[in-house]
């Protein structure tokens, strides 16, 4: 671990290592070990380990395709907690999902213009790389605090409870739709972008909130390691950057980089399973037999959800269409028992697993903004006496941002003079 220490100190100081190698590099070295959370029983207790214990390790865990019983089970722990409680959770804490948009409402009421970016399958792993480059271009990391996805952790579910602020919804409304619900309450225009490409579409400002739904995480990481040249990190990595490199370029053109304040969040996380790691259903079986099937939860209806439940029920968390106001009955494999067959070369969600369950909610912006002084350059310097000349002056702009109500005057008080300054 010593010499490690040293060769990644060595490379910091200018020389640069191919990305790929360093990433394997820096994942070489494995975090703390795990707490055991044998003794946690509150809520925020159990934030705080899968923050400060748990996600590190696990995180490390998939970047080198490792399998630990004891984490598994520990995993098991968490989800049996927060399935035992869920009812509470959701109508008493204040970090659920659903409850997002109205706990941001007072910023998004005050601030001149927001930007929420809803990033399909996007958890903790990525957090330090949008802080990092978001920095370099210039904007704070001001907000970032941890919030739970609805259960089953799957978009169907936890995008609609985002959009619609209602942790049960049973209307078929488009996201676009839910959107326009929240204008009144949030005293402004809130408009909808299907996918990022609709930036490029945008001149002026015509809302006070704009939501991006953004999905190419979840393309990825549904995807098999095995058809790319390029690690999925990697890949992750340059999407995300990408994206950010749109927002920031969507607020230059509209002349808001110094006003716009921008948040990241998520529906749901997700999760590598090995083949090797322990599933006691049987997947074959219950791919064929459920309506709706996912690698981690079905989907059921009335007739048949009696009998599932009766056959595998204690494998599963169980969510009763009838308790819970839901449209349908689901079961969702609990600890990493799936209903459809894994391997390590993709991710997959609708557990109740920490990496699945805990997102990041992020806000940028950009404070303490620093102006570089312009330049003022008179293009020409002689002037006839008694003559009406034209001034023709430069103006050299040094700063990231534009700079509007420019105001030149002439000081000498024996000059005569009326506005009409060309400013090229």
């Amino acid at each position: 671990v010593s010499i490690l220490h040293k060769i990644c100190a060595k490379f910091k100081n200018g020389s640069e290592l191919d990305l790929m190698f360093q990433e394997k590099l820096n994942n070489i070295i494995p975090p703390a070990e795990v707490v055991n959370p044998e003794k946690i029983d509150k809520f925020n207790d159990w934030i705080s380990w899968a923050l400060s214990s748990y996600l590190p390790y696990r995180f490390w865990m998939e970047s080198n395709d490792i399998c630990d019983e004891k984490m598994d089970k520990y995993s098991s722990m968490y989800g049996d907690w927060i399935f035992n409680n869920y009812g509470s959770l959701v109508s008493s804490e204040n970090r659920m999902l659903h409850k997002t948009i109205a706990n941001l409402s007072s910023f998004l009421k005050e601030d001149e213009l927001s930007f929420i970016v809803i990033i399909d399958n996007f958890n903790y792993k990525y957090v330090p790389l949008c802080q990092d480059y978001f920095s370099n271009k210039g904007f704070s990391n001001t907000m970032e605090q941890p919030v739970i996805s609805m259960i089953p952790t799957e978009t169907s579910v936890s995008k609609t409870a985002f959009f619609s602020g209602q942790p049960f919804n049973t209307e078929d409304k488009s996201y676009g739709d839910l959107c326009k619900e929240w204008e009144t309450f949030l005293e402004g225009n809130v408009k909808y972008l299907s996918d990022i490409g609709k930036l490029d579409l945008i001149h002026e400002n015509n809302a006070k909130l704009y939501i991006l739904n953004y999905l190419s995480i979840d393309k990825i990481l549904h995807e098999s390691q095995n058809n790319s040249a390029l690690s999925m990190s990697f890949r992750i990595g340059e999407e995300l950057k990408a994206m950010m490199d749109k927002i920031i370029a969507f607020t230059k053109r509209l002349g808001v980089e110094n006003k716009i304040k921008v948040y990241f969040i998520s529906d749901h996380g997700s999760t590598k399973i090995s083949s090797k790691q322990q599933n006691l259903i049987d997947p074959k079986y219950y791919k064929s037999k459920s309506e709706d099937c996912a690698y981690r939860v079905i989907a059921l209806k009335d007739k048949n959800f009696d009998v599932y439940k009766d056959s595998i029920g204690h494998l599963c968390y169980v969510l009763d269409r009838n308790h819970y106001g839901i449209k349908e009955n689901y079961l969702i494999a609990k600890g990493y028992n799936r209903f459809m067959e894994t391997d390590l070369s993709f991710y997959v969600h609708g557990g109740i697993t920490p990496e699945e369950n805990i997102i990041p909610l992020l806000k940028f912006e950009r404070i303490n903004v620093k102006l570089i002084q312009p330049e003022t350059l008179l293009r020409n310097n002689e002037f006839r006496y008694s003559t009406t000349s034209s001034a023709h002056l430069t103006v050299k702009n040094h700063n990231e941002y534009s700079i509007d109500n420019i105001e030149i005057s002439i000081l000498n008080s024996n000059i005569r003079w009326e506005q009409g300054v060309y400013v090229l």
